[in-house]
Order: structure tokens, then C-alpha cells, then sequence
């Protein structure tokens, strides 16, 4: 029996993803053809994707530590926005904020547990089940700690990665287009972990499944 998912439900996986960027991005093009100023078309663009992430954390009835990094990341663009009226210095916060968890991805590495398995174990672990089959992996597959520990450096070095490109489109682009790649860049770099976990995790699945 084949496991294809349909289209349907590969792209319903990606609604929420694309809502997040998309929706921030329609408010802040959408006001700036009203003549308002960048600072206040980025806040209020800013501020759609933060009610966004808190509107999915009370449906869930659930405030992970992802949607707290998330929500955190938005407050500071917003305050810096705010504060300053720079839109580039406030995208530019957007760097800082994805070098440090990178960073911490692959120093996490130092450590018992690596970064990825940490997240792996709030996501499928939700159940007490879901959490001892996790751990039972970990403790009984060499192959899947390795899965784990390679997961953890890729992450960390795309988050780096990204982090440096954004800090180059701050410093060469003017403020409208930084505001619209910078988000591009945000949704391709998840899109792209993402797709690539996915294969590589079913490439790598008969040496510990």
C-alpha cells in the first residue's frame, strides 16, 4: 500500500506555515499602499504574526517552547521597531534571534542530548507512550542517536546560514525589500529543513526502525 500523502494534505500541512509568513507580509504591503510609514506597516505586520502564533497556542491550549521563541521574536522586532522607527535594524533582529538558536543547536552537541532530539522529544512526545518509544530509540539504536546528532548540525548550520544571508540583504537593500526577503528567506529555509528531514529520515529509517 503506497504512503504517499495527496496533494491535499501536503498542502494542508503547509497552510499554517504559509499563513504564518504570508499574513505578515499582506498587512505590511497592503498599509504601505495606504502611504503609512514603514515603521508603523512593519509593527502592525509584526503584530499579525504574533496574534497569529498566540491564536494557535489557545486553540491548542498549549504554549510550546517553539511558539515561545516565536512570539519572543516578534515582541523584540516590534519594540525595536517601535522604538527606532528603523525597519532594517528591526529585521535584523530576525538574525540574531536564528544565529543564537543555531548556535545552540550545535552546541547542544556538547551534551548528552543534541538540540534535534530535544525537539523531537517535545513534539512525538506528548503522550507517555510517544515518549518511551522516543526514549527506548535513543537508548537502544546507535544509528538513531547518530540520525539525531547529524539532524542537530544540519539545523544549526542552515540557521546559521540563514542568519549571515539575512545580515547581507540588511545591509544592501533598502527597507520594502528587505521586509519581503527577509520572510522569503525565513519560509525557504524551514521549507527546505523540513523537506530535507523528511527524506533523510526515510533514507536513514532501516538501520534503526
Amino acid at each position: 500500500m503506497s504512503t504517499t500523502a495527496p496533494p491535499a494534505s501536503k498542502l494542508s500541512r503547509l497552510a499554517p506555515l504559509l499563513l504564518d509568513i504570508g499574513l505578515p507580509l499582506a498587512v505590511f504591503y497592503g498599509l504601505r499602499q495606504t502611504g503609512l510609514s514603514l515603521s508603523w506597516c512593519y509593527a502592525a505586520g509584526t503584530t499579525a504574526g504574533a496574534a497569529i502564533v498566540g491564536f494557535t497556542a489557545i486553540r491548542r491550549r498549549k504554549l510550546d517552547g517553539i511558539a515561545v521563541v516565536v512570539l519572543a521574536g516578534f515582541a523584540i522586532q516590534l519594540l525595536v521597531s517601535l522604538l527606532t522607527g528603523d525597519v532594517k535594524l528591526a529585521a535584523l533582529t530576525d538574525s540574531v534571534t536564528t544565529g543564537v538558536i543555531g548556535a545552540a543547536m550545535l552546541l547542544s552537541l556538547l551534551g548528552r542530548q543534541p538540540g534535534f532530539y530535544a525537539i523531537v522529544l517535545r513534539v512525538r512526545g506528548a503522550t507517555a507512550a510517544g515518549r518511551e518509544s522516543i526514549e527506548t530509540l535513543w537508548q537502544t539504536k546507535p544509528a538513531y542517536r547518530q540520525l539525531m546528532r547529524t539532524l542537530t548540525v544540519v539545523f544549526g548550520m542552515a540557521l546559521i546560514a540563514e542568519a549571515l544571508v539575512r545580515v547581507v540583504l540588511v545591509a544592501t537593500l533598502g527597507p520594502d525589500q528587505v521586509v519581503g526577503l527577509s520572510r522569503v528567506l525565513q519560509i525557504a529555509t524551514i521549507a527546505g529543513l523540513m523537506g530535507w528531514t523528511l527524506w533523510y529520515g526515510k533514507r536513514t529509517a532501516p538501520r534503526w526502525s
